[in-house]
């Protein structure tokens, strides 16, 4: 019974290919049909899915009723990490809806390139050049915002990197800096940007503001090479999660944007398996799509993200040998 269901489960879930592999972990081939049969009730329901009506985007409106297309039109947006990558790209998207714009990172050179960039077509754009990983900067970066436009809409917290980091060879110091990377990167954020936002009027749909933050698929389980990485990222879901639960009564939404691999230079300098790798662009488009979604969590790109929820659900004696695949 068992075995049928965690094969039923995870065809309906993925795809006919991870059938066999399943059955062979299982040491069970009577189960391979079954198997089969769940594939193709899971295909017929996810493309139902896409083409459905009711889904939040379908219609160009929310669950609430309110419409997508004017959620982030006319905003004023903080846009943390902003100067290259998914960020940049981000701000660009963002720009084209005549938002207000504040850009924060750390290099001055490209923040000023992309500012230039947007100003040249008449978008109104403040930069403010600052470490996120650095408690003072990143609540200076809040009072500019609130002293130069008077309130914060949405607030895009778009920090993190994850280096390949074996554990038997890393040291201390370079955990700390990712943990500092990956997760404290949104904490000096937080506070400072739940206290503006409290003190904010609600605006026409009844928020005062909205938190966003780039997570990861990584934060979902522990993944080989990436221990530090994983565990920031989880750290960063739960606290969101716990922002949620407290401050969603007063007009606070939170939401979590877990992107799988992106080829951004950053990562392309990384020597570890990359599988379902998205384009940065590609990236930003996603990006923007869950913000509009009014999902609290957002994860893409479709493939990779059902892939960890099938090693979330799948016992640790199968998803451990899957995983350690990647070594």
């Amino acid at each position: 019974m068992i075995p049928t269901f965690l094969i039923t489960s995870s065809a309906a879930i993925m795809s006919v290919p991870f059938i066999p592999v399943i059955a062979g972990a299982l040491k069970n081939r009577e189960i391979i049909l079954p198997g089969f049969a769940a594939a193709i009730i899971g295909y017929i329901v996810d493309i139902s899915a896409w083409v459905s009506p009711s889904l939040p985007l379908a219609a160009g409106r929310l669950k609430t009723g309110m419409r997508t297309d004017l959620i982030l039109r006319h905003k004023t947006i903080l846009l943390v990490g902003a100067s290259s990558g998914m960020g940049r790209q981000l701000a660009l998207l963002l720009a084209q809806h005549n938002n207000r714009l504040i850009l924060f990172a750390r290099r001055q050179h490209e923040l000023q390139e992309l500012a230039d960039q947007l100003r040249a077509q008449q978008f109104e754009v403040l930069t403010v050049c600052g470490d996120a990983c650095r408690e003072e900067e990143a609540a200076q970066a809040v009072s500019s915002c609130i002293a130069y436009f008077g309130r914060i809409d949405l607030a895009l917290l778009n920090v993190g990197a994850g280096p390949e980091q074996h554990m038997a060879e890393t040291s201390v110091a370079d955990i700390r800096h990712c943990l500092d990377l990956n997760y404290l990167s949104l904490v000096n954020f937080l506070p400072p940007l739940i206290t503006a936002m409290r003190n904010q009027p609600v605006d026409q749909y009844g928020l005062r503001g909205t938190i966003a933050h780039t997570n990861s698929l990584a934060g979902f389980l522990g993944l080989p090479m990436q221990g530090p990485y994983s565990a920031a990222k989880a750290a960063a879901r739960l606290l969101m999660d716990s922002c949620r639960i407290e401050l969603e009564p007063e007009g606070l939404k939170f939401i979590s944007l877990y992107p799988g691999f992106v080829q951004t230079a950053r990562v392309n300098q990384y020597d570890m398996p990359a599988p379902f790798a998205i384009s940065e662009t590609r990236g930003a488009e996603l990006m923007l799509k869950g913000l509009l979604s009014g999902r609290d969590d957002y994860l893409f790109p479709g493939p990779l993200s059902w892939l960890i929820r099938l090693a979330r659900i799948l016992p640790t004696f199968i998803s451990k040998p899957l995983l350690r695949r990647a070594l």
